[in-house]
């Protein structure tokens, strides 16, 4: 038998189980805005599912950890509890928060990209330039033999 103070444990930790799946909300729907990810049906719907997967796990493993694995009926209350009060109160503030940190990691990310991918550029530039030397010789030796041994020298005279 659970105690009633374990109860209202169990009840608080859902309420916050249900704040944890609201700032997933969020962070959902700040990605879809900042990357435009909403345009395509597909990219949309496998994101949804996503999401919902994510927000089933979170629900199953404080469940299983916290409260035994026991789902009673004031567990789906305090979820719904506390996607409300995320979604009423904390909303805003969470989207510009998180669409904030959401910009900073992309600028972070693209500056990362540049960085890892310099010195593959710098690779290529110094494989590249050796060909281009050669493919750029080429070309001016067979345009020489072309005006050298053009057309019309060494073909038979025309009759008439």
């Amino acid at each position: 038998m659970v105690s009633v103070g374990d109860q209202f444990f169990y009840f608080f930790i859902t309420i916050i189980t249900g704040v944890l799946i609201g700032i997933c909300f969020d962070i959902y729907r700040e990605a879809g805005r900042i990357f435009k990810l909403k345009k395509r049906k597909i990219i949309s719907d496998l994101l949804d599912l996503m999401f919902w997967l994510t927000a089933v796990g979170i629900s199953f493993t404080i469940l299983l950890f916290v409260c035994h694995g026991e789902v009673r009926a004031y567990a789906f209350l305090g979820m719904g509890l506390g996607i409300f009060l995320y979604m009423s109160h904390l909303t805003n503030y969470g989207r510009k928060t998180l669409g904030i940190i959401l910009q900073i990691l992309c600028k972070i990310l693209m500056v990362l990209w540049i960085i890892l991918r310099l010195p593959f550029m710098l690779i290529q530039k110094l494989l590249f330039f050796p060909a281009s030397l050669l493919s750029l010789g080429l070309i001016k030796f067979f345009s020489f033999f072309s005006r050298v041994f053009g057309k019309n020298k060494g073909s038979p005279p025309k009759e008439g």
